[in-house]
């Protein structure tokens, strides 16, 4: 050993391993939400977008940790499967919030207009929805 090793020893990095929980940690429950998902969801999505007049491409529903749902460039959709943990009027107003994205790309004071004129309660929904736990 150097004289400089024994006078400074190096110290050990400590690797940090980080614990990502899944939002929902039993696999059978995960299975159970994915099912009822891909029988609920499409079919809702269709009808919202049909009685509102609104165009998308495609819906896929994942198992994601942070967001309810998204909407791409393309108006792909996306929806978390742990939707169908929530109350209709909640589902429903992620889709709407979803679909207004297909016409409006951001949330200016144009999309939450036009999400208002589909859904009048959407202020309500949405501190309701902001106060529910994945």
């Amino acid at each position: 050993m150097k004289l400089l090793d024994l006078l400074f020893p190096k110290k050990r990095k400590r690797r940090i391993i980080k614990k990502t929980t899944p939002i929902t940690k039993n696999k059978t429950e995960i299975e159970l939400l994915r099912k009822q998902a891909k029988e609920y969801l499409p079919n809702r999505v269709k009808e919202l977008a049909s009685s509102h007049k609104f165009k998308y491409n495609s819906l896929r529903i994942k198992n994601v940790k942070t967001i309810w749902g998204s909407c791409s460039n393309k108006n792909n959709i996306n929806l978390n499967l742990n939707l169908m943990k929530l109350k209709p009027e909640l589902i429903d107003y992620v889709i709407l919030h979803e679909l207004c994205h297909t016409i409006e790309k951001n949330h200016s004071q144009k999309f939450w207009n036009l999400l208002e004129k589909h859904l009048p309660d959407a202020k309500k929904l949405r501190k309701e929805l902001k106060k529910t736990r994945f």
